[in-house]
């Protein structure tokens, strides 16, 4: 057998046991199970690259499946001392083979535990609807929808989410919040949101811990910062994640896998035109109470619970939209003509506006690429 047909061979024994061993085990220790292999092969591929660039490498790790493929056994004659330059190619090019198989069995098992997290948390897909509750975390919402909406978006969500064996509860350790420890829920900790009327009124479990894990993790940073009390989670009172930034929840959650930017209205539509709209999520900020006054805008009496709350009217041909401000739209479509928006308050409903109404109407539109 060749050396690339051991190597398929091996992949696929490996791949499938680890598929079978899973099998039998599909709540969250499995996953906990599963997770420690992914850590396991992404320490192995790392443990390669470094020793290559240091140039202290010799023969590959002896990782359980390159031994099953046949990559552990050393080649003849191949010493510090002897080694030549034929012999050494061969060297390079059997340690490069190993990384790629182990970048691959990662990717693969990370596919695996996507899958598992999804039938936990998502169990009727992603594609599922929500409901704003009482809290002000439209912004965090809107970047949740378009991420989910997206397949790396999926992965980049589920990739954020862990299981910790030890104490029988949900570890969240978003990626691109270096600075924060890993957030732990347990059930408790889960409906407390719930119990001071701010969690989401329609919602999936996965939605319902992203929503806990980011209030935990802006009120940490408050606290670090000496900004305010912190979470103190009573009813009607507004707490340290409401009123934010989505750019700031695509940074936190998508660390180097998310390019971000704040544009005005214009340089969305035309950002829309230009760019390949399948990596882009965008989330539209309406106006404040005070923007609305300069700006003229037909503003409607109602009932806020914050100061600068606001409804306005906007025009659109015969139609005319009310909009809630400051608030956050997830812009779902952009034709040539209208943009499809989706109001985390609820997302079953989507509103059609012309381009030149949604230009009017809005103030800034926080822009992710997903790379």
């Amino acid at each position: 057998m060749r050396l690339s047909e051991s190597i398929d061979a091996g992949v696929s024994r490996q791949w499938q046991r680890s598929y079978d061993r899973m099998a039998p085990r599909p709540g969250p220790e499995g996953l906990a199970a599963l997770q420690g292999e992914v850590n396991e092969v992404r320490a192995t591929a790392d443990d390669i690259s470094r020793r290559m660039v240091e140039g202290t490498i010799a023969f590959p790790p002896f990782h359980p499946m390159i031994v099953q493929a046949g990559l552990d056994k050393p080649l003849v004659g191949v010493t510090r001392e002897t080694i030549d330059a034929e012999l050494k190619s061969q060297l390079i090019d059997r340690i490069l083979r190993t990384r790629r198989l182990l970048l691959g069995r990662e990717e693969y098992l990370r596919a695996i535990l996507h899958d598992r997290k999804m039938e936990i948390f998502w169990p009727d897909g992603m594609n599922n609807d929500m409901m704003q509750g009482g809290a002000g975390d439209c912004y965090l919402l809107a970047a949740l929808y378009l991420l989910k909406k997206h397949p790396k978006g999926q992965m980049v969500i589920t990739d954020n989410i862990f299981f910790d064996e030890n104490n029988g509860a949900w570890r969240v350790s978003p990626m691109g919040a270096e600075d924060e420890s890993v957030i732990t829920l347990n059930q408790d900790k889960l409906y407390e949101l719930e119990l001071a009327g701010k969690a989401l009124r329609v919602g999936s479990l996965g939605d319902r811990l992203i929503e806990r894990a980011y209030a935990e993790l802006v009120d940490r940073r408050h606290r670090r910062k000496g900004k305010m009390e912190g979470l103190e989670l009573v009813n009607g009172e507004r707490m340290a994640f409401e009123g934010g930034a989505s750019v700031h929840v695509f940074r936190d959650l998508a660390g180097d896998r998310m390019k971000t930017r704040v544009l005005d209205a214009d340089e969305a539509v035309d950002t829309f035109f230009r760019m390949e709209q399948d990596n882009l999520l965008m989330v539209a900020g309406s106006y404040s109470l005070s923007e609305a006054r300069r700006r003229g805008l037909n503003i409607q009496p109602h009932s806020g619970s914050y100061p600068e709350s606001v409804r306005y009217l906007v025009n659109d041909g015969a139609k005319q939209h009310l909009l809630k401000g400051p608030h956050a739209y997830a812009i779902d479509q952009v034709f040539s003509q209208s943009v499809i928006l989706i109001d985390p308050h609820d997302t079953s409903r989507p509103i059609r506006m012309g381009i030149g109404a949604f230009k009017q109407a809005f103030q800034s539109v926080q822009k992710g690429e997903l790379l």
